[in-house]
């Protein structure tokens, strides 16, 4: 189901948003101005124009697709028998010193993509030419990161200032709930997307006063990006090795010394901050 009028709004918008003329995205592209001219006209676009694109513009061309809403099951994210425990995952991720969160990012990136026998179930629930961008927004988070409801929820609230609950997140997809400039911004840092791109593709304002944003949540977004495969013995794996990485916390820990994670007993685990 190709969204190619909408798709062609939201890209003009952004290119607008970065004052770039089609010349100078064809140029950086490679893509013949003629068929970008033509994409921006409401021409559906081509998966290997889309490829093309994706670069230029700094975006993964899976997340180009969705926006435009091309089936390419190979690309996508979604898997049925997993999606949850990635909440867990960042809770931990997030607090962990820098080395050992580059080993993480080592360890997620030497597993193997297994196949499955279940493909994934058709993309775009949420459509944009009735919902508006919120249901671009809840795509790229359901497809492109295989998150579902109530771990979006808890990353939203982790790495940002936002508290939704669980049914607002689909109701925003299928816009019975409005995308708000501060919805949106949390979103965009959960995807690691510049919040002035997405603000400017949904028509929105910047928040007023600005997100408040985890100061690890770039690292955060790129993990999950890195996980949107991973199968549920290969998720809880990496959950076990982060796990593995903690500390007990002293007794006498001050928090504004101590990130805590999960606690067993009466011991606390987690990290030293700023270590």
């Amino acid at each position: 189901m190709v969204h190619s009028s909408y798709f062609a709004t939201i890209l003009a918008r952004l290119l607008k948003h970065r004052g770039t003329e089609p010349s100078e995205l064809s140029s950086a592209s490679g893509l013949p101005v003629a068929e970008l001219q033509g994409i921006l006209a409401g021409t559906p676009p081509l998966v290997p124009q889309l490829d093309l694109l994706a670069p230029a513009l700094g975006f993964h061309a899976a997340d180009l697709y969705l926006m435009a809403g091309i089936v390419v099951p190979e690309a996508l994210a979604h898997r049925s028998q997993t999606g949850y425990g990635k909440a867990k995952l960042v809770a931990t991720a997030r607090v962990l010193p820098a080395d050992r969160l580059a080993h993480l990012v080592d360890l997620v990136e030497g597993l193997p993509r297994e196949s499955l026998e279940i493909l994934p179930a058709p993309p775009q629930i949420f459509d944009p030419r009735t919902a508006g961008f919120g249901a671009v927004l809840v795509n790229l988070l359901w497809y492109g990161r295989n998150l579902r409801t109530r771990d979006m929820a808890t990353i939203l609230a982790t790495l940002t200032d936002l508290t939704l609950s669980g049914p607002t997140i689909p109701a925003v997809g299928t816009g019975a709930a409005a995308l708000t400039p501060k919805i949106a911004a949390a979103f965009a840092t959960v995807l690691g997307l510049p919040p002035e791109d997405v603000m400017a593709m949904a028509g929105l304002p910047l928040p007023h006063p600005p997100a408040r944003t985890d100061p690890r949540a770039p690292e955060m977004a790129s993990l999950l990006w890195l996980c949107r495969h991973l199968t549920n013995d290969q998720l809880r794996s990496v959950g076990r090795e982060a796990n593995a990485m903690l500390v007990p916390v002293p007794s006498d820990g001050r928090p504004e010394e101590w990130h805590r994670v999960y606690s067993v007993g009466d011991v606390w685990w987690g990290a030293r901050k700023n270590s």
